[in-house]
């Protein structure tokens, strides 16, 4: 991935090339990294990886106002600001994504917004905060598209990390400005 190898991914001298690969879905994906928060992706499939030229499609423009992608098979969670400052959660599909026919995992509210999403083996984890302080995590079922509030029985700024994406456990941080711990 480069300028010489690839010049109609248009990579500035200022963009950084990333390739990002998800374990549960047969898509990579191109990252033009650079100091814009939105992101520019490309995606391909994996199979093509050791091709003489991998044919990278273009998968979201800096205006789609993309912050983070998770792919699960064919589906790319993303997590996006456009239209909604705090955040949703949306569902495409490849090989053809299309942003206005999106579903809707889960939207930010006036209260909430979406700070981050992870993977597990089994769940989409959305972190959430409310007034930069108070947190809840949301987990998405892949397999049954349920979402649920995963009760923690702590207060204060929750954080979620799953040990791998082959297993549904977690490692729990807590801290508090409010509450002791």
């Amino acid at each position: 991935l480069s300028r010489a190898k690839n010049p109609e991914l248009n990579f500035g001298p200022s963009d950084e090339p990333k390739i990002i690969f998800f374990a549960h879905s047969p898509f990579m994906f191109a990252e033009k990294d650079n100091v814009n928060q939105n992101k520019e992706l490309f995606y391909a499939p994996v199979s093509t990886l050791t091709d003489n030229k991998i044919p990278w499609k273009p998968f979201c423009k800096h205006s789609d106002e993309i912050k983070g992608i998770i792919a699960r098979g064919n589906a790319v969670y993303c997590r996006t600001t456009k239209g909604n400052n705090n955040s949703r959660i949306i569902k495409v599909s490849l090989p053809n994504p299309d942003f206005s026919t999106a579903s809707e995992i889960l939207a930010g509210d006036k209260d909430w917004k979406i700070s981050s999403m992870s993977e597990s083996k089994d769940y989409l984890l959305i972190r959430m905060t409310k007034n930069g302080i108070e947190n809840k995590i949301m987990l998405y079922d892949f397999a049954t598209g349920k979402l649920e509030e995963m009760h923690v029985p702590l207060k204060g700024t929750i954080f979620m990390l799953p040990y791998s994406v082959f297993t549904n456990e977690f490692a729990v941080g807590n801290t508090s400005w409010t509450e002791p711990f």
